[in-house]
């Protein structure tokens, strides 16, 4: 149940508007079915706020129950029987409902179901119109004997009877498989006698009928549960073995509510009804339809509510996230921050300035290809020392020796593996003089000797197949060397 909660009381001498919740039970002035009765309900109900859920609780003595056997059947044929035989049953009233009870053990094994109905509609429908002008929503209609189901004890398993006193009067309900078969409600103050007998007599009354209709057995006693309330004017020392043979009644104090109103039947009923607020309904579906959508529109918002947390929760989280990256970031500029300033100290202590990025990549790419090269320098640089033996006139001012990662393209067309950059230097005595052409002559002839080489000297280029040049050739003093010569020195790759 919701924390407050409107419950409308109804019997036959009218109408009592109260509010239940955790811990409050409030009974308003009760609204008897005339004029003055009327206005004071419609007072009620301006004072409440608007849109309220407001259950009708019948507890009228012309309340009908019919169990029958019908066939077993499903579906749309299922409706429309159960409908037939509501309206055969109960007539136009909408007030009624159907419940199952399962299927019979023997025979055909019909379906055992249970009708009932309010068959007085005149008394409830005046009642449901103002709630519906003031602007309130109909949560239901429920009856006593549906709810009082729930104060029987486990342990009756079979037929039992229920007799409690409620503000109407003394109701006598039968109960089988946990719901109502028969009720009864009587005034106790309409019948004469002595004091203390009228709830008696309607206890018997009721049993008699009960086992001549062969509803209860005859041959075992049948359980009762006797609520005792001072209406009823019962002795302590009361023998209630006598009351009826067929009869095995217990005595049982009333429930005490959480306002401590034990001695209201009225707050007994609601204390009930809090606790067990799914009941079944009398209401027609027409009539709940804006209690239905009101529960949707509240079932959407406490969705959205639900998601709104949920994306907060996920907001929450992707924030700390975030926060953590950040932090990161900022340690990853600190450290970089840290490494710049080390770099500065090193570059200020070295006196020179480093190398660029580009450089770097290149002289890493020339020592993995070197490392991965099948062999290395050193072969080719012992040649190179023992051709430059026989020309004590050069003078080596830098070397330059590459392998270069062969492909099919490569080998197609005629290209190097490895090469040897060798630039050379002018003579040590004579600084202003070029390299002698006849020392450079004699080492492009010795370098030309070497198997599977290109030749190749800046700024011009010199094939394998060339003639040499002689000494004293005009042709080669034609075409002065420059201050720096360099010759290039290239392994041809095989066809």
């Amino acid at each position: 149940m919701p924390r407050r909660h409107y419950v409308l009381y109804l019997n036959s001498a009218g109408l009592t508007p109260c509010e239940i919740g955790r811990g409050l039970s409030n009974i308003g002035q009760p609204c008897p079915p005339t004029r003055e009765g009327f206005a004071r309900f419609e007072t009620f109900l301006q004072s409440a706020p608007p849109g309220r859920r407001m259950t009708l609780l019948a507890d009228l003595p012309d309340e009908a129950h019919h169990l029958e056997s019908l066939p077993f059947i499903r579906g749309r044929d299922r409706h429309n029987m159960l409908e037939r035989r509501r309206r055969h049953l109960f007539g136009e009233t909408p007030f009624s409902l159907t419940r199952t009870l399962g299927r019979s053990p023997e025979g055909r094994r019909d379906e055992q179901v249970l009708f009932a109905a309010l068959p007085r509609p005149k008394v409830i429908t005046p009642w449901l119109e103002h709630i519906v002008q003031a602007g309130h929503v109909l949560a239901g209609i429920i009856s006593v004997p549906f709810l009082t189901r729930h104060l029987l004890p486990a342990d009756f398993t079979g037929p039992a009877l229920l007799a409690h006193a409620t503000p109407a009067g003394f109701r006598v309900s039968c109960f089988q498989k946990g719901l109502p078969r028969f009720s009864r409600l009587t005034a106790l103050a309409s019948v004469s006698g002595p004091s203390g007998q009228t709830w008696q007599d309607e206890l018997r009354r009721s049993a008699d009928y009960l086992i001549n209709q062969r509803i209860l057995p005859r041959d075992t006693p049948t359980p009762v549960l006797l609520i005792d309330h001072e209406a009823l004017d019962l002795p302590r020392d009361a023998d209630l073995g006598t009351l009826h043979p067929g009869l095995a009644i217990r005595l049982e104090a009333p429930a005490s509510t959480a306002t401590g109103e034990a001695d209201s039947p009225l707050h007994g009923l609601l204390e009930l009804l809090s606790h067990h607020p799914g009941q079944p309904q009398f209401a027609p579906g027409a009539m709940l339809a804006p209690y239905r959508r009101l529960l949707l529109v509240q079932a959407i918002q406490v969705l959205a509510v639900a998601c709104t947390l949920v994306c907060g929760g996920l907001s929450m989280h992707h924030l700390g996230a975030i926060r953590d990256l950040r932090q990161q970031e900022e340690a990853i500029l600190a450290q970089s921050r840290a490494l710049e300033a080390r770099a500065s100290l090193l570059r200020g202590a070295l006196h020179t300035r480093p190398q660029g990025l580009a450089h770097l990549e290149s002289d890493l790419a020339a020592l993995e290809a070197m490392q991965r090269a099948p062999q290395g320098p050193e072969a080719d640089l012992r040649r190179l020392a023992d051709t430059l033996t026989g020309n004590p006139g050069i003078q080596l001012e830098a070397l330059d020796w590459q392998h270069l990662l062969p492909t099919a393209e490569a080998r197609t067309a005629r290209q190097a593996s490895r090469s040897l950059e060798i630039r050379l230097a002018p003579p040590a005595q004579a600084p202003q003089d070029d390299v002698q052409p006849a020392a450079l002559i004699g080492l492009l002839r010795a370098l030309r000797q070497w198997p599977g080489t290109e030749i190749l000297r800046a700024p011009e280029r010199m094939e394998p197949g060339l003639p040499a040049p002689q000494e004293g050739d005009a042709t080669t003093g034609s075409r002065a060397p420059s201050d720096h010569p360099t010759i290039q020195v290239r392994w041809l790759l095989p066809q």
